[in-house]
């Protein structure tokens, strides 16, 4: 289908339904180039433009991760009774507006292996690199100088370089492997600088854009194989938005949902869900990755809080700070795990608390969100199923990585200031893993639910250039059309394919067309 320019002299009306990091990229880049009109969809609140000063405080201090706009999503595993939070945020900027703001890339073989799962060179690794440097630059991402941060990431930092562990020259290094940095940042002067206020400011007030925030989309609106808007609620009061283009940016859990409760699915899966089925796409809502974590607590025992306490009367106390790339036996890369420190200040100000957190980054376990009927209502369960492979190989790579943050803490200057109280130094490496298995949770990255392949009967929901298999019209831009979560954290990860697919959204089409 050509589209011609529309009365006002657009060539398309694209409608991005989610404004969190993929969306909100999406949206600003696309409408950057004035050439289509963009409408930016958010379920959530839009308080403005940043100098306009309506952003609530917790959305903005980035020393700690707000709790404020939450979806209040849970995962529960099949069979297990134990359930926990998933945080998201249903917000402006979602989860970038939420994050501990660790601004890392991944490495080099995650773009290829999207490259060769699509079949086309779109996420070539060096062009893609363009995208993440444009990311930064509207989410002003830096590496503050070492001083800047607290005692607690300063000593940890000087423990894993006493423990053996290499200096980072460039954590964002895509070819680097194990060391230990202070990682780049997207704060500003102690702001969290979210996707909304690097991407969406910019075009405010433009001809060509527009927000339709308080508006949570229910279903897609499709014309034969052919997406033509979005229907929903606005404030309560049903809504219906139409386009000559929709693209899906709500997230590993929403964007999958949004697919499944229009008939998008697996056949079977929507049948049992007591949902019509319109179009076939068995891997919608499967293949769901993330890091499986643990946390490790302690208990200050030495000058620690006086320190800290000394260091806020000078500067800003961040929670998080220094990450330790390491390399369990079990890697296939040049790391596969994340051990970093996440201290200070408890949310009500009243005490301290000190941890430090193991996350494996190439899991080989697999989990889904799937649509479940209950008492006659519409229902999502969202199962992570961490550390089921049937090898055990996430297992024992959790139980290596413990260990292995074991011996950091191990090293002074730590280990003079802290003692283990989670899981306890009673506990030892053969217990380890039962303890893995009852109180593992996430890394805040969940991805891969409209994995990119060329395949559509093998699992493949999306093709390399993030158009859905299929139908016309509908493309997804965020970490669900990732085949392999990253190894790293996926906010940049996610702006920066959102940006790719925007910035190439006219040569997209001009492919669909040949």
């Amino acid at each position: 289908m050509r589209h011609q320019p529309t009365e006002e002299g657009f060539v398309m009306r694209v409608i991005v339904v989610g404004a969190g990091s993929g969306g909100a990229t999406f949206a600003g880049r696309l409408a950057q180039d004035r050439r289509h009109e963009v409408v930016l969809v958010e379920a959530g609140p839009d308080f403005g433009r940043f100098d306009a000063h309506g952003w609530p405080f917790e959305l903005l201090d980035s020393r700690r991760i707000p709790t404020t706009h939450d979806w209040g999503l849970e995962n529960q595993d099949p069979g297990s009774p134990r359930s926990y939070r998933l945080e998201r945020a249903r917000v402006m900027g979602g989860c970038s507006s939420h994050n501990g703001c660790a601004a890392v890339r991944g490495i080099r073989s995650d773009f290829e292996k999207w490259s060769e799962a699509g079949g086309v060179d779109f996420w070539n690794p060096d062009e893609f690199l363009e995208d993440f440097a444009a990311v930064d630059r509207a989410l002003n991402v830096r590496t503050l100088p070492f001083e800047e941060f607290s005692p607690y990431q300063q000593d940890f930092y000087h423990a894993a370089r006493a423990a053996g562990i290499p200096h980072s020259d460039d954590i964002n290094d895509i070819d680097e492997g194990v060391g230990v940095s202070i990682c780049p940042m997207n704060k500003k002067g102690g702001i969290r600088w979210n996707a909304a206020f690097g991407f969406v400011d910019p075009v405010r007030g433009q001809d060509n854009f527009s927000v339709e925030a308080n508006f949570e989309v229910a279903e897609l609106l499709l014309d034969g194989r052919r997406a033509v808007g979005v229907r929903g609620f606005r404030r309560g009061e049903p809504h219906e938005l139409r386009g000559d283009y929709v693209v899906l940016a709500s997230g590993a859990y929403g964007s999958p949902m949004l697919l499944l409760r229009s008939g998008i699915g697996d056949p079977a899966t929507l049948g049992e869900a007591g949902i019509e089925l319109r179009h076939a796409l068995p891997g919608v809502g499967r293949n769901l990755q993330d890091h499986p974590a643990m946390a490790l607590t302690y208990r200050a025992q030495g000058r620690l809080i006086g320190r800290t306490q000394a260091h806020e009367q000078l500067r800003l106390n961040y929670d998080e700070g220094t990450i330790v790339k390491v390399r369990s036996p079990f890697a296939q890369n040049p790391f596969d795990m994340h051990i970093f420190s996440v201290g200070g200040r408890t949310p009500d100000l009243q005490d301290w608390y000190w941890q430090v957190y193991v996350g494996l980054l190439n899991p080989r376990s697999r989990g889904q969100v799937r649509p479940v009927r209950k008492d006659g209502s519409l229902h999502f369960a969202i199962e992570h199923s961490h550390v089921t492979d049937l090898e055990e190989i996430d297992l024992q790579a959790l139980a290596w990585g413990v260990a292995e943050a074991r011996r950091i803490m191990s090293h002074a200057p730590v280990a003079d200031e802290l003692e283990e109280i989670v899981p306890g130094v009673g506990m030892g490496d053969d217990k380890v893993r039962d303890w893995i298995r009852a109180s593992h949770q996430h890394y805040y990255h969940p991805a891969s639910t409209c994995s990119i392949g060329r395949d559509p009967a093998a699992g493949a929901v999306v093709d390399g250039h993030g158009r859905v298999h299929g139908l016309d019209g509908l493309m997804v831009a965020d970490a669900s059309i990732m085949p392999f979560v990253t190894t790293a954290n996926t906010n940049l990860p996610t702006a920066a394919l959102g940006h790719r697919l925007a910035r190439k959204f006219d040569a997209i089409q001009e492919i669909a067309r040949d």
